[in-house]
C-alpha cells in the first residue's frame, strides 16, 4: 500500500515526457541525471536523490547521456508518512530529497544502485530504505515540512500546493 509501483530506466538520454501522474515519486540515479523544471520554473540538473509531487501536465526533461535511474512511484495517501509532507507540496517540483528535509541516510542506497546493473537489485534496495523511512516516521505526527526549493514562491502558491487556503498555511506554519 506504500508503492504505486517501480520504474526502471537503463543507459537512456536525450529528451524525453514524464507523463502526468497522481503519483509523487522519489528517484535514485545510477548514472547520468536529468535536466526537468524545478521551483520557479528555471531548469535544473537531478543527479541525487530526488522527489517530485503529482506532476499535472506532461513534464519535458533532458536526460544526460547514460542516464540510468529507478523510481518508486508513491501512493498519494502514504507520501505524507513517508516524507512528512503532503503530495501537493511538490506538485510538478521535483527537488533534491535533501532539500525536502531530513529523512533516513541514503548513502547505502546509493552505493547499491551505483555498484550494479542488476535493477532486482535496485528494487530490493530502494524497498529496503523505503522501509527504513516508514520503520522511522510511523507513529509521528507529520510535522509540516517546506522544502527550501519552495521559499521562493508566493505564499498564495504554497498554500495551492498543499491544497489549502493562505490563512491555514500561516496557521500551519507557525504550529509547526
Amino acid at each position: 500500500g506504500i508503492v504505486r509501483y517501480f520504474h526502471v530506466e537503463c543507459d537512456s538520454d536525450g529528451p524525453a515526457i514524464v507523463p502526468a501522474s497522481p503519483y509523487p515519486m522519489v528517484t535514485f540515479f545510477a548514472s547520468g541525471g536529468s535536466l526537468a523544471p524545478s521551483a520557479g520554473g528555471r531548469l535544473a540538473l537531478f543527479r541525487e536523490p530526488m522527489l517530485c509531487g503529482p506532476v499535472t501536465a506532461a513534464m519535458p526533461v533532458l536526460w544526460q547521456q547514460g542516464t540510468s535511474f529507478i523510481s518508486a512511484l508513491i501512493e498519494p495517501a502514504s507520501f505524507a508518512t513517508l516524507f512528512g509532507m503532503g503530495p501537493g507540496t511538490l506538485r510538478d517540483t521535483p527537488v533534491t530529497l535533501a532539500d525536502a528535509g531530513p529523512c533516513v541516510p541514503t548513502a547505502a542506497l546509493e552505493e547499491a544502485v551505483a555498484g550494479t546493473r542488476d535493477v532486482g537489485r535496485w528494487v530490493e534496495a530502494l524497498q529496503s530504505w523505503l522501509f527504513q523511512v516508514l520503520a522511522r516516521r510511523t507513529g509521528l505526527a507529520a510535522p509540516f515540512v517546506l522544502p527550501a526549493a519552495l521559499l521562493q514562491l508566493p505564499t498564495q502558491e504554497i498554500a495551492r500546493r498543499h491544497g489549502i487556503g493562505e490563512r491555514q498555511l500561516e496557521r500551519r506554519f507557525q504550529a509547526s
